[in-house]
């Protein structure tokens, strides 16, 4: 019965986006869904590369033919792999890009950039502790997007962890993540 509910309420969730959606496209603003993976590690560590998921939703604010603000509310897996070791440590946060100004330089390609903050949900891996992390992590993010349709984008991102998210002494560990994306407009 519970799941019966839960679908019900999404279903109906998606129908009231998008039909917003297609009510606000004439007034420039768009809404969409957007996926795809992480390629994380802390700089300055010795760490390699550990792959995540991301996930989330994102609205879109045409200013003119050349520009677009877009706001993102994205769940991101990130973490690290030790290189010495074979521990690992995910750390699963929501990310929110307020204001990421998009850039089209030419027809379906794009620039952009923007500030990122992140919240720390939670983690798991060798040792992980909640509280020897930050809860709040802040950077910078740039990428290139590419609009294959109207409707679909695909697009690939690097996020600067400016902050150092531990809290133990004489340790600094800053996000490093590259991204690929796709995105779809409802």
């Amino acid at each position: 019965m519970m799941k019966t509910i839960k679908l019900v309420t999404c279903a109906l969730l998606l129908g009231i986006i998008t039909s917003n959606a297609q009510e606000n496209q004439n007034q420039g603003i768009e809404f969409g869904i957007k996926g795809g993976i992480n390629l994380t590690k802390f700089r300055k560590e010795s760490s390699k590369f550990k792959t995540g998921l991301i996930g989330g939703l994102f609205i879109r604010y045409q200013i003119s033919e050349k520009f677009t603000f877009q706001s993102e509310a994205l769940y991101s897996v990130q973490g690290a792999k030790s290189k010495n070791t074979s521990n690992k440590i995910k750390l699963n946060y929501i990310t929110v890009i307020p204001a990421l100004v998009k850039f089209f330089p030419i027809n379906k390609l794009s620039l952009e950039a923007g500030p990122q903050i992140g919240y720390l949900l939670g983690g798991k891996g060798q040792g992980f502790q909640k509280n020897n992390y930050k809860k709040i992590d802040y950077g910078a993010a740039i990428g290139v997007g590419y609009a294959i349709t109207p409707s679909i984008e695909i697009g690939v991102r690097y996020n600067l962890g400016l902050a150092n998210i531990s809290k133990v002494s004489n340790t600094s560990l800053k996000n490093s993540v590259f991204q690929a994306s796709a995105s779809l407009k409802l």
